[in-house]
């Protein structure tokens, strides 16, 4: 019967004699920082394993900005923009906040982004839609007047949301 392994737990300093029991009782053989924090040379002599995560909101800023492509990616949708002629331009970064995400160009939008029209469904051509950094937003040509439409972007996360919330909060 396996008595110990395949437990990690959370640690932080201060917690040493909670972290201790919580060892043997669940027979935990691993800890972990606690959002972003440092463990004490005793923690990380109760177990096996020691793990950590590089946390940029507590961590170096400048180093996360030059070093984009070890940053988490996920998609965003922009908001819904109604054609009211035959080119529409999306801002995709309203909504969001400059801080916390970067449009991702380093991989071609062309082929990691969509444009979609919703109101049929469709996705629009990479023909006939362009992307301007400057500005972060994406010009459609040959609108459908009166359709809805939007677009989903790759993003780079440069602000954990957790963290983010913490810091506001």
């Amino acid at each position: 019967m396996l008595k110990k392994g395949r437990v990690t737990l959370p640690a932080e300093e201060g917690l040493e004699k909670e972290i201790s029991r919580l060892v043997d009782q669940w027979g935990a053989d691993a800890v972990r920082d606690s959002d972003g924090t440092k463990l004490t040379k005793e923690i990380m002599g109760m177990t096996d394993k020691v793990y950590s995560k590089l946390f940029f909101t507590r961590g170096d800023q400048e180093w996360a900005k030059a070093n984009l492509d070890q940053l988490q990616h996920f998609y965003l949708m922009s908001e819904h923009v109604t054609a009211h002629t035959e080119k529409v331009v999306i801002p995709i970064m309203k909504g969001y906040f400059d801080q916390q995400v970067k449009p991702d160009t380093d991989h071609d939008p062309k082929e990691w982004w969509e444009v979609i029209n919703r109101t049929t469904g469709e996705v629009v051509s990479p023909e006939d839609w362009s992307y301007h950094d400057e500005t972060k937003e994406v010009t459609i040509d040959n609108a459908k007047k009166w359709h809805r439409y939007t677009v989903s972007f790759l993003a780079w996360q440069l602000w954990d949301p957790v963290h983010m919330y913490n810091h506001i909060t």
